[in-house]
């Protein structure tokens, strides 16, 4: 009889342990909608519009150098005019995409040094992207946006 209960006992214990170590292990899994983040990321919408600026004023570029190169009397001068045109549109096209690039890294930076601060502040040894875990996890997304654009001098959508 005794060593029943002792049996008993023994399995009870097991499965606590068990699922005491699974319920630890799900609050230790943080989860960050890194697409909402980039949505509301005060940076990330100035860089985005600013991007969409940036296309508006290139197509204004080419509109004007085509009528320009139109307006030419002389092939050669059409010629001259074009590559002049191409050269200036091949720089301007670089200068986009290093200041794209530039943004781009100093927003995911940002976003990651967030990201770790926060779980680190919360405990939460591990971040996955929402996307990659069906189910748990605390979702650490809002507070993400909070504070970057309280870093930013700004407010969440």
């Amino acid at each position: 009889m005794k060593s029943r209960i002792l049996k008993s006992f023994v399995l009870t214990l097991i499965i606590s342990f068990f699922t005491f170590n699974t319920c630890a292990f799900a609050e230790q899994i943080g989860v960050v909608d890194l697409g909402k983040i980039l949505e509301n990321y005060t940076k990330s919408v100035n860089a985005r519009q600013d991007l969409s600026t940036q296309k508006a004023n290139l197509q204004k570029f080419v509109e004007n150098a085509r009528k320009t190169v139109q307006a030419a009397k002389t092939q050669p001068e059409k010629k001259k005019l074009e590559d002049k045109y191409n050269a200036e549109l091949k720089q301007k096209i670089a200068t986009i995409n290093q200041q794209q690039t530039q943004k781009g890294q100093e927003i995911q930076t940002n976003i990651f040094n967030t990201i770790k601060t926060i779980a680190e502040k919360r405990q939460i040894p591990n971040i996955f992207t929402k996307e990659s875990l069906i189910i748990g996890g605390t979702d650490i997304t809002d507070e993400v946006i909070t504070t970057l654009n309280a870093s930013a001098g700004t407010t969440a959508k």
